[in-house]
């Protein structure tokens, strides 16, 4: 494993994908779950991103595909999402910069706007 001297000047990934840990580490959806989670980690109003148990819920969702789902704001003003493939669910925390439910609605918002671009 590099040394935090050797990943610095990496840019964007170097610096995001160090916000990205937690106890479960697999990411379902291969490199493309792992680019999704690293977009979400490479916003500056993000502290930390915390992958979660990963559930089988039976029903493939109609899309089919990957995609992440920012869904609500908590009353730390930290976001709570689902990363879905198919049937496949796994539960997403994570910690922002703001200390309120109001100032984690801001970022949930501005954090659905970049995953939409």
């Amino acid at each position: 494993m590099p040394s935090a001297a050797n990943t610095k000047g990496r840019g964007y990934e170097g610096s995001a994908a160090r916000k990205i840990h937690g106890t479960h580490s697999t990411i379902i959806g291969g490199r493309e779950g792992k680019r999704l989670l690293l977009k979400v980690a490479g916003s500056p109003l993000v502290k930390k991103v915390i992958p979660g148990v990963i559930e089988n819920k039976g029903t493939a969702s109609p899309s089919g595909g990957l995609r992440l789902k920012l869904t609500r704001s908590d009353a730390r003003g930290n976001v709570r999402a689902l990363l879905v493939e198919g049937s496949t669910v796994q539960e997403i925390r994570i910690v922002t910069s703001a200390s309120s439910r109001e100032e984690g609605e801001k970022v949930l918002y501005a954090l659905k706007r970049m995953l939409n671009d």
